[in-house]
């Protein structure tokens, strides 16, 4: 594989046609906040993996050698500027671009403002609810994205690559079987 570190993250993500918790106090909508930032991070992540796969195939391509680690630099740039490339890489719809857009600008909004603006709805259980149905509703946004990106442009990109996902699962256990090791 060219020392070619594809990482698949495959964690324990809610389907989103399970059910969630449905309490509505302070702990379940810091934990519903927690999953959607960790759905978010999980297209970010996938996001990245494109763009690094997207590098490789240009460099190889072009005959290029590769001289700065194509991850590190996805992690570095804003991910927002790496959507339309890997899109395109790929040769997917301008639909997915668009939508994984909008799903970014949702994390965005996550991380730098959302307790800012919305903290005062945690006192009331009615507001508090409609608080917690909104982040799961992110949630279930960022788990269709992560699929969309898996089966529209990782596919290409995988292929191009010649990574089948058998070897992609090996890869994966081996990884599992390592970390078991810690315990």
């Amino acid at each position: 594989m060219d020392k070619l570190h594809v990482v698949r993250f495959a964690p324990v993500m809610l389907n989103p046609a399970d059910d969630y918790d449905d309490t509505n106090d302070e702990k379940t909508a810091y934990a519903s906040f927690g999953l959607a930032l960790f759905g978010a991070n999980v297209m970010e992540a996938e996001i990245v993996n494109a763009f690094a796969m997207s590098r490789i195939i240009t460099a190889r391509e072009q005959g290029e050698q590769l001289v700065t680690d194509p991850w590190a630099k996805g992690f570095k740039e804003a991910v927002k500027n790496l959507i339309p490339k890997v899109c395109w890489k790929a040769g997917a719809d301008q639909r997915i671009v668009d939508d994984l857009l909008v799903a970014v600008d949702r994390r965005n909004y996550l991380v730098h403002r959302f307790w800012y603006e919305r903290i005062e709805e945690l006192v009331s259980d009615r507001r508090r609810a409609r608080l917690i149905a909104e982040l799961q509703h992110d949630h279930r946004l960022f788990v269709k994205m992560t699929d969309l990106l898996r089966s529209t442009v990782h596919v290409p990109l995988l292929a191009n690559l010649d990574i089948s996902q058998d070897l992609l699962d090996a890869e994966l256990e081996r990884v599992r079987r390592r970390i078991e090791q810690y315990d």
